[in-house]
């Protein structure tokens, strides 16, 4: 487990709007996160990162340009936290370097179920220290 101080900084980034809007909503429930910024591509994300320093990340596993997997590299460099997003059917089996864990995408219909899946991976993952 990982000790972190409550709120939990935490960057979105993922290129379709509609589902970084609802992933920007979604994030703001799970209880001790606070969403600091969203960004639609790993030039944005570098940006806010560099301006923000978020404890945590939740990365799109496909963006359009650059690949998510070049960023996620520089992050684990930094020691930044990355929860790695898919909305890919039938994922890769292997986590890649760099990421805690990989998560389906919530959706309009299941955000509930959703819900409860990500706060209950933020408490397996994080110890909160709420001082």
């Amino acid at each position: 487990m990982i000790l972190l101080k409550a709120p939990i900084k935490t960057l979105i980034v993922e290129d379709v709007i509609e589902m970084q809007a609802m992933l920007v909503e979604f994030a703001n429930k799970i209880n001790h996160l606070e969403v600091i910024g969203s960004a639609k591509n790993t030039w944005e994300a570098r940006r806010l990162i560099a301006k923000t320093r978020p404890d945590l990340i939740f990365l799109d596993e496909v963006l359009p340009g650059e690949s998510s997997l070049d960023l996620l590299n520089e992050l684990s460099r930094d020691g930044i936290l990355v929860f790695l997003i898919t909305g890919l059917e039938q994922p890769s089996p292997l986590l890649p370097t760099g990421a805690l864990l990989r998560l389906k995408k919530p959706s309009w219909d299941t955000f509930e179920h959703d819900l409860r899946v990500y706060q209950d991976k933020v408490n397996e993952f994080f110890v909160i220290n709420k001082t």
